[in-house]
């Protein structure tokens, strides 16, 4: 099973199980589904030239449920806005980061970041973990999932479930807390680092100690301003890629 690391340098690292990223996904969809007319009709004329085809009469009873689908899973877009077809699974993240709570903003960009080393800084570490406590009170976030053995002991490297990385996130206010995702590269790593530009093997990663590779590939996280990997109050709001929502697709005839 998939996890979503929380690693800092010096106090150790966190995890969720990937469950819990799949049942963001699933929150992320589901909220921003609300955003679209209920009607077939009026939801027709702003599909994607290339999937009015997919929508076919006969599965007039479905179409909901395989817009929905369409969104969630498809690899091409679904829906055009002036013509031009959007990414949907930006589309979908950029609906429920203008519809949802703090919670579901921060379930909306570990989602859409946490493979490409989301992190939040030291000083904003309290706020994130308030942020986390809000979404399990209001029963957003699950409570309690771990992977165990049979007899019920952890097999786990890393304590796991959110209130770990609650506590993580609390121990202090100095140093930064980074994401990544088991499937893909850890933190941190040379492509953080932009090593590679100048080491196209990588092999000379290996000879740098682990706090210079620490540094070099946070410097690299803090030097790029078009991915805004940064989650704090300012940008959990902010918008992912072409900037638009499911609202900006249903406001205007298409």
């Amino acid at each position: 099973m998939s996890r979503v690391y929380f690693h800092t340098e010096h106090e150790g690292t966190m995890q969720l199980l990937g469950a819990e990223r799949a049942h963001m996904s699933l929150l992320c969809t589901g909220v921003a589904m609300a955003a679209v007319p209920r009607f077939r009709e009026a939801v027709l004329p702003h599909l994607a030239p290339d999937r009015r085809g997919y929508f076919t009469e006969d599965r007039r009873a479905y179409f909901n449920a395989d817009l929905r689908a369409a969104l969630h899973v498809g690899d091409s877009p679904v829906l055009a806005h002036h013509g031009e077809p959007l990414e949907s699974f930006t589309l979908l993240l950029n609906t429920a980061l203008v519809l949802g709570s703090d919670p579901v903003c921060l379930a909306a960009r570990l989602h859409g970041q946490c493979e490409i080393h989301a992190y939040v800084e030291g000083p904003r570490r309290a706020w994130l973990a308030d942020v986390i406590e809000a979404g399990l009170d209001s029963g957003v976030y699950r409570l309690g999932l771990r992977a165990v053995y049979a007899d019920g002991s952890p097999r786990e490297p890393f304590p796991t479930g959110w209130t770990a990385v609650i506590g993580l996130l609390r121990q202090c206010s100095d140093e930064p807390v980074v994401t990544s995702y088991s499937v893909t590269d850890g933190f941190p790593n040379p492509d953080a680092a932009g090593w590679l530009s100048d080491d196209p093997d990588g092999e000379g990663w290996y000879d740098l100690a682990p706090g210079e590779q620490w540094a070099r590939s946070l410097a690299g996280l803090r030097g790029d301003p078009i991915t805004r990997r940064e989650v704090s109050p300012e940008s959990l709001r902010a918008p992912y890629g072409h900037s638009l929502s499911l609202f900006d697709v249903f406001r205007e005839p298409a």
